[in-house]
């Protein structure tokens, strides 16, 4: 297992931001923001226009206007609402646990040590396999299993791959992340472990979009992955 790098020289995150490209930035902009809920039609337009009546005698009575009454709704205390979102977030992240930095394409993304099972460096080729999907790096014998090598790039910002599935290929990062007996991700480089308390993530626990994305670590700014959220995904995009 290689040795963890040392932090790079701070810089803030403006500048960092800033030299970010415009696919990264939408990755980090769609993690980081709330979706805000729409406005509320104007009064104005849900009032209706007054009809002249049709002959001077004839007497329009006032029309009766019933509103319901609004319903009580009951207090969610601060106890109820970290039940709900610990309740849909996985058991890791429960307790303070140890993560493992890591680099994408030039993205720093974090994994939690607990569901890692191994961290190795890229030395044989993979084999590879036809009629695969393009994020399909190749079958490797890593402790008599084999397993599967996906480019994680493709799998989680597409967008930001434009070179050929052959290419990748041949061309792949220098790591891999073994997750289980038959999946591993590749990454460009290993930077440090740190360790992780709840309060310092800012957890997704309803996740429509990116369910890999479980939170993001609020004082760098990294995404941290739900490696069994981004495994099902991939299951399910094969049937």
């Amino acid at each position: 297992m290689p040795q963890p790098l040392k932090p790079q020289s701070s810089k803030s995150v403006e500048t960092a931001l800033a030299e970010s490209d415009e696919a990264v930035y939408s990755l980090l902009e769609s993690l980081l923001q709330e979706v805000e809920e729409a406005p509320a039609q104007p009064l104005e337009k849900l009032q209706t226009t007054l009809v002249e009546p049709i002959a001077e005698q004839l007497v329009v009575e006032p029309v009766k206007v019933f509103t319901e009454t609004p319903i009580q709704q009951e207090e969610v205390t601060e106890t109820q609402l970290e039940e709900v979102i610990e309740s849909s977030l996985p058991d890791w992240t429960q307790q303070p646990f140890s993560c493992l930095l890591f680099d994408v394409e030039g993205v720093e993304l974090a994994v939690p040590l607990p569901v890692l099972r191994s961290i190795d460096v890229w030395r044989t080729p993979a084999l590879p396999m036809p009629a695969q999907p393009d994020w399909h790096l190749g079958v490797m014998k890593h402790r008599d299993e084999n397993i599967v090598i996906v480019d994680t790039a493709r799998v989680i910002m597409p967008e930001k791959v434009t070179e050929s599935p052959e290419y990748r290929r041949k061309h792949h990062g220098s790591h891999f992340l073994v997750i289980d007996s038959q999946w591993a991700f590749s990454c460009n480089a290993i930077k440090e472990t740190i360790k992780i308390s709840p309060e310092q993530v800012r957890w997704r626990p309803q996740r429509p979009n990116r369910n890999w994305a479980v939170g993001t670590l609020i004082d760098r700014l990294c995404i941290l992955m739900d490696t069994e959220a981004l495994i099902k995904q991939i299951e399910s995009e094969q049937k």
